[in-house]
């Protein structure tokens, strides 16, 4: 009876890290499973890529990582605007993915606009649990911009993020 016990138990926990203990991030899941289309876009088959977010948008309109993607191929095929608005779309359903402020952060700096890129490189820091270098570089950049060569400095070169 108690061997019952145990093997019920242990197929009990089983069944729970299978379907229920999955702790990654909704974004983290995402990306699972967009991997086809980020390996389009990682090797610069920007049109196929584009093709396929849109079609995954179609099914899933709420996939936050869908709309970084393809705002990305936006970016590249020039239609910054476009991809600007669907930047917007993906942060209405999920604005906690830092990638999507940096994208943001850096069309604006391109376009100029230093005071909104700034912003966005903040919530992107943010976001990231201080953890993006990416993000203290631009806004490092952004500050030259905007004329702030003493907190420029501190953002020049991008930090070794160190975890315990």
């Amino acid at each position: 009876m108690i061997e019952l016990l145990i093997t019920a138990t242990i197929i009990g926990y089983i069944i729970y890290l299978r379907y229920y203990a999955d702790l990654r991030s909704e974004a983290e899941r995402d990306t699972e499973k967009l991997r086809v289309g980020i390996r389009l876009y990682d090797k610069g088959e920007i049109q196929d890529a584009l093709t396929f977010f849109t079609q995954y948008l179609q099914k899933d309109p709420a996939s936050t990582i869908a709309y970084l993607y393809l705002a990305r191929c936006q970016r590249l095929l020039g239609n910054q605007t476009t991809a600007i608005n669907t930047l917007k779309t993906g942060e209405s359903y999920d604005n906690t993915v830092a990638d999507l402020h940096l994208e943001m952060g850096q069309i604006l700096y391109e376009q100029q606009q230093y005071d909104e890129a700034f912003q966005g490189f903040d919530r992107a820091i943010f976001h990231s649990k201080r953890q993006q270098a990416d993000a203290y570089e631009w806004r490092g950049l952004t500050r030259q911009q905007l004329n702030q060569p003493a907190e420029a400095q501190q953002h020049a070169v991008p930090r070794l993020v160190v975890k315990y």
